[in-house]
């Protein structure tokens, strides 16, 4: 019978980690929707590519602190991954091509940056100490301002669909 040996994991590496794909994935959205966006509307297009570089920016320090914290050496193809990997639409067109197709990208991605500002709260609820808990406290006021700017976008739409109303509007980073 073999025993199990549980392997003790370091909690700030693993949040780090998970954030470090978290924050990988987002820039990949934000660069997608960025691309769909530039045929319809290319100031909408233009702040989508801003929150990818943002993100980049994100993912530069959540690589630095990881390095720092556990001496892990990434090589530059980490870094290098393709942007563009399988794509599923929901839909038959690729670029934005109707207003309604519009404001439904738009609300998804106001969505899920509250999904993602929400994950961002647990983790710094994990890890509130040290310059790890500092970082987090930024990447929190960073995606608090994403899901202001998103809203501000759905609400400046022309002609906004009514569901505008229940969503649920609180960018407050305290959790």
């Amino acid at each position: 019978m073999q025993s199990k040996v549980s392997v003790m994991r370091d909690p700030v590496s693993d949040t780090l980690n998970q954030a470090i794909e978290h924050e990988f994935s987002e820039m990949k959205r934000y660069h997608l929707l960025a691309l769909r966006y530039v045929t319809f509307r290319p100031s909408l297009s233009r702040q989508m590519n801003n929150l990818a570089i943002e993100c980049q920016g994100r993912l530069d320090r959540l690589v630095d602190a990881d390095i720092s914290h556990s001496n892990a050496i990434y090589c530059d193809g980490f870094l290098s991954l393709p942007l563009m990997t399988s794509v599923t639409l929901k839909g038959k067109h690729f670029f934005v091509c109707t207003e309604a197709m519009a404001f439904q990208l738009l609300d998804e991605a106001h969505f899920l940056a509250h999904h993602s500002l929400r994950q961002y709260q647990a983790w710094a609820r994990r890890i509130c100490h040290g310059e790890t808990g500092v970082l987090f406290s930024d990447i929190l006021a960073q995606k608090g301002a994403e899901c202001r700017v998103l809203h501000i976008y759905q609400t400046q739409w022309p002609s906004s669909p009514p569901c505008l109303a229940t969503w649920p509007h609180n960018c407050d980073v305290r959790g």
